[in-house]
């Protein structure tokens, strides 16, 4: 039986392989005659810190399956705001957040709208990452995971219509997660999703 498959994109480069992964997808289980979408145990995820996305010649993920991780924040100041209120950056305890000191942008050295893009701050879209992980983008992976557990059933039938031989009461296996970026981008992400 095929394998349930998690593939999350970083950044602009990330999304865009896996906007073609799935839309690859979606056409060879046409061809085989499957006529019921994506498999729930096959996950493509597309994050950024921006929500437009480029280059139409490649089908957009559903809304659904896109997570903005700047979607309430119209600035870099704004979002920095939510981090030293979540982590407690502003009082006496901040040095126990080394892990931020000299990687974390200056909020007041970049004036960029979030909405539009990080402007190219790798850093920016970390620090988007970093206060998401703890909300909409964590939920978004545990329902990731939780589709892959559930989509056994579905998936044994897509592997029958894709000619691949499923052994009677075969279990599901763990799915192969994939965190795809840019070669400068992505790695706080794909650090983090690897320890799941």
């Amino acid at each position: 039986m095929l394998r349930p498959i998690i593939m999350i994109g970083c950044g602009g480069a990330g999304n865009k392989v896996v906007r073609y992964a799935r839309d690859a997808v979606v056409r060879r289980l046409k061809e085989a005659g499957w006529d019921q979408g994506v498999p729930h145990a096959w996950q493509f995820i597309g994050v950024d810190s921006h929500g437009s996305l480029d280059d139409p010649s490649i089908p957009f993920l559903p809304q659904s399956d896109f997570v903005n991780l700047a979607n309430q924040f119209n600035s870099y100041q704004m979002l920095n705001y939510a981090i030293e209120a979540m982590f407690g950056l502003h009082n006496q305890q901040a040095n126990q957040f080394q892990e931020l000191i000299g990687w974390r942008p200056n909020p007041y050295g970049i004036d960029i709208p979030l909405r539009d893009s990080s402007g190219q701050f790798r850093s920016v879209g970390r620090i988007a990452a970093l206060l998401s992980m703890q909300r909409h983008l964590q939920d978004r992976i545990r329902e990731a995971f939780q589709s892959c557990e559930e989509g056994g059933g579905e998936l044994s039938n897509v592997s029958r219509a894709l000619g691949v031989e499923v052994p009677p009461g075969q279990p599901v296996s763990n799915p192969i997660v994939m965190v795809v970026g840019s070669i400068a981008g992505g790695d706080w992400l794909r650090n983090h999703v690897g320890c799941h």
